[in-house]
């Protein structure tokens, strides 16, 4: 009795895609629940190198304004426009029967990153002694946009406060 209400919706056409479109999408949900801890994992990580990345080239940008003439002492901030993108090692098999199959590769239960794609800058700003000099700002502007390969309209130059309390 209780399985009359599938036969029933089976011998109507829009029952039957009603029902396979119901089955479809209690797979879909149970397929994402299965991955979704191992995937929040490694997106932390790459985030967490990704971070580094940031802090690494903000450093070394601070550096290299600072050798700027008249820039003087330099602060950089950094933004990026995605969080990043992690590739993993794929395993292609292809069948003799012309079928293909693709999975992660595994170390001990992980998979294993194959490379990590870096976000494209979204924008600079760069705090600095000598930012109240138009040629300053060209120079610090120039080198920005050179080595980053942003747009001058995503980088912001300002002259730095000489009050520099705790931050």
């Amino acid at each position: 009795m209780k399985a009359d209400w599938i036969r029933t919706a089976l011998k109507q056409p829009s029952g039957f895609l009603i029902l396979i479109g119901a089955l479809g999408l209690v797979l879909i949900l149970l397929g994402d629940a299965g991955g979704a801890q191992t995937a929040e994992v490694q997106s932390a990580d790459t985030r967490t190198q990704i971070e580094a990345y940031g802090a690494q080239l903000e450093e070394r940008l601070e550096a290299l304004v600072e050798s700027i003439d008249g820039a003087g002492e330099a602060q950089v901030m950094i933004t990026f426009e995605t969080s990043g993108e992690t590739v993993y090692a794929l395993d292609e098999r292809s069948g003799q029967d012309g079928s293909y199959q693709t999975e992660h590769v595994l170390a001990d239960g992980q998979p294993i990153t194959e490379t990590i794609v870096l976000p494209p800058v979204q924008g600079v700003a760069v705090l600095c002694q000598g930012a109240d000099n138009v040629s300053v700002q060209a120079k610090v502007t120039e080198t920005v946009s050179v080595l980053l390969g942003v747009t001058s309209n995503r980088i912001s130059i300002a002259k730095m406060s000489e009050w520099r309390g705790p931050v």
